[in-house]
């Protein structure tokens, strides 16, 4: 029995040996790894130089020769260089030591955040009924080793693909045929020290294992006969950019704006020509709302107000002699006041009732700030927070945590920074989701649903009276997927902006895209991948030191945004005559953060119309002085000879009727 147990020892052994799998590509090798012994727990802790050392490529033992480092990056590429089935089985009761393993070459001896939570691996996960991949998915990637020998120091990291179910309910473990076991890979994303974002290095092998390592299959005392064959497998690298289009107004309301998000990127013209039209995409994010950000033009209040930034006020401190609010309305009458606040920061909401009444109260009250920026003594009304300011903001703010962290850049960022839902009909966090080219968006504006007695009230009636409310023409079915022509970069950039539905600043950045990829025989699409809501609205500051007690206005607003972090596309659908094509995409993570702007008009612009009106009507008196008597005769005249004739409208049916009384009297007599 002891012998028989050595026995089946060493043919395990013997099996990492013997498991060789051909080259498939220029730079792609394959091989199987020697491990210790089948013990999976043990396999994940082996040394990835061990391992290598101890496979073969080709048919030949693997020689570190061939991959030197280099640090130009022209030469070598990173890639992975080994991928590894271990102990797989059919029966169910020894598939434990199962795993799947890859080794990952580093010429450029970059240092990878070996525990980033951002570094994973792509992978098919469903096939049609030819054996076609139809759908991809990612999965996470568990750190095993790297190469720490001073000849080879990061040269080489070993990882440990961490299996799930995916969307079908299975695991790879289930998912695979026990004849031959497939697996797909498309790329993989690595963090290294430092970045905020992946990189994913492309693949592009499909990797076939049959047979067993002995004592796994059918015959537990057979020996290995484990093989492995390597093919090509079709990709697409994408240069992947964002932008995005804000209308003037919304149908949401006073102060909101729609925001169409948008990325684009380039295809090669050949693989349109041969898999036909790009009809679906599809891509991952992680979707929040940010919490509100203020920006101040006033110096001596935003010093004031940065001492509190991530500190959580409840609803009021005397210590903060400032308090912001949005939408603040008044009603006053002899014995009450009642002021009312849209939203507010440190207003002091009480109720006082006796012979008069005074009340304070605000619907959305704000604990804690967050974001507070400083316009630099420039007007508010012109003052935008560009992309990469806000993103920096983000991704450093340390003031507080109260609400833990966000699930994404390993656990880093505040969830102080943002709130607790996103817009109706959408969801927080992950996203994962597959649009069709038939699908259609609408932006509704402001006028859509608001009608004159909603503009007096959001907007005030001389606002209203002479069009200064916020508001533009609805767009109605945008195509979520669309190729542009260059007949779409035949205006000027105000033009390019409005068909294109593109951020006017993004404009010459995109022609210069557009052309280098033409150039390239590359058509360039838009991706349009969410409709959401942007608000920026006008804030009014009190100053509880103030001695007159007016309202400081226009010298702050307030804005929020919805962000996509970590946006990926994972995978495109070609269309020819209904026959459908799916590519892996191979390109990396970006986080798309909108440049914060204005309130399209703020509270308080118009007084100067007004103003205009109140002098119009006095030069008009004034001029009319001489005659005004004459005029004031004639009105009064006017106005008792139209009564007159009311008066007699009035009395006429009345007359009428007594005549004809007096009629039928006459004819009776």
């Amino acid at each position: 029995m002891i012998k028989a147990k050595k026995h089946k020892f060493l043919y395990a052994v013997l099996a990492f040996f013997l498991c060789v799998c051909t080259l498939f590509t220029s730079f792609v090798h394959i091989g199987v790894a020697y491990a210790a012994s089948n013990d999976g727990v043990q396999f994940d802790n082996t040394n990835v130089l061990d391992d290598l050392r101890s496979s073969t490529v080709d048919g030949k033992p693997f020689d570190l020769n061939e991959y030197p480092f280099d640090s130009t990056g022209l030469i070598k590429s990173p890639t992975i260089i080994n991928f590894v089935e271990y102990c797989y089985s059919f029966k169910v009761n020894m598939q434990d030591n199962y795993g799947l393993y890859i080794y990952f070459y580093n010429p450029q001896a970059i240092e990878i955040d070996t525990e980033n939570k951002s570094n994973i691996i792509q992978l098919a996960a469903k096939y049609d009924s030819d054996g076609t991949p139809t759908d991809y998915e990612k999965f996470d990637l568990q750190f095993c080793s790297v190469s720490t020998e001073p000849n080879y120091y990061r040269l080489f990291y070993k990882f440990k693909i961490v299996d799930k179910k995916g969307a079908d309910g299975k695991t790879i473990l289930e998912r695979v045929n026990s004849n031959e076991r497939r697996y797909d890979i498309s790329g993989v994303e690595l963090v290294t020290k430092g970045s905020k974002n992946a990189v994913e290095y492309a693949v592009g092998g499909s990797y076939k294992f049959s047979g067993y390592v002995s004592g796994y299959g059918a015959d537990e005392n057979a020996e290995s006969n484990l093989t492995c064959s390597v093919t090509e497998l079709e990709t697409i690298s994408l240069d992947v950019k964002s932008t995005n289009f804000r209308t003037q107004s919304s149908s949401a309301g006073k102060d909101h704006q729609n925001q169409l998000d948008s990325v684009y990127f380039s295809v090669d013209n050949s693989l349109l020509e041969k898999y036909g039209k790009l009809q679906k995409i599809k891509a991952e994010w992680y979707e929040y709302k940010t919490a509100p950000i203020v920006v101040v033009s006033d110096k001596g209040i935003y010093d004031t107000l940065n001492g509190y930034v991530g500190k959580n006020i409840g609803e009021h401190t005397d210590g903060l002699r400032y308090s912001l609010g949005y939408d603040r309305n008044v009603i006053s009458s002899q014995y009450s006041t009642i002021i009312n606040y849209g939203w507010s920061y440190n207003v002091d909401c009480y109720s006082s009732v006796g012979l008069s009444t005074f009340v304070v109260d605000s619907a959305d009250i704000c604990p804690l700030l967050p974001y507070l920026f400083y316009t630099g003594g420039t007007s508010v009304s012109d003052y935008n927070i560009p992309t990469e300011t806000l993103k920096q903001w983000i991704y450093t703010y340390d003031k507080s945590a109260n609400n833990g962290y966000l699930p994404i850049k390993n656990g880093q960022i505040s969830a102080d920074l943002f709130m607790d839902s996103v817009d109706d009909g959408r969801t927080l966090g992950y996203n994962c989701v597959e649009i069709d080219a038939s699908e259609k968006y609408d932006l509704l504006s402001y006028s859509e649903n608001h009608g004159f007695w909603d503009k007096v009230c959001d907007y005030g009636f001389f606002s209203t009276l002479f069009g200064k409310v916020p508001t533009d023409n609805n767009v109605y079915g945008i195509e979520p997927i669309y190729a542009v022509k260059d007949e779409d970069l035949s205006y000027d950039n105000n033009g390019i902006s409005s068909a294109l539905l593109l951020d006017k600043n993004d404009v010459d950045d995109f022609k210069t895209y557009y052309n280098t990829a033409k150039a390239q025989d590359k058509t360039t699409f838009l991706f349009r991948y969410a409709v959401t809501d942007y608000f920026a609205g006008t804030l009014t500051i009190d100053d509880s030191q103030s001695t007159n007690g007016l309202l400081i206005k226009d010298t702050a607003y307030m804005a929020k945004e919805t962000v996509f972090m970590d946006f990926d596309i994972i995978q495109l659908t070609f269309n020819r005559d209904g026959v459908y094509h799916v590519i892996p995409v191979v390109s990396n993570p970006i986080d798309i953060v909108g440049a914060i702007t204005p309130p399209v008009e703020f509270d308080g612009n118009n007084w100067w119309i007004i103003v205009l009106i109140l002098i119009v009507v006095i030069i008009a008196l004034i001029l009319l002085a001489p005659i005004l008597p004459t005029i004031i005769g004639l009105l009064i005249k006017l106005i008792v000879l139209i009564g007159k004739g009311l008066w007699w409208l009035i009395c006429a049916p009345f007359k009428l009727i007594g005549l004809l009384i007096e009629k039928i009297k006459e004819k009776h007599n």
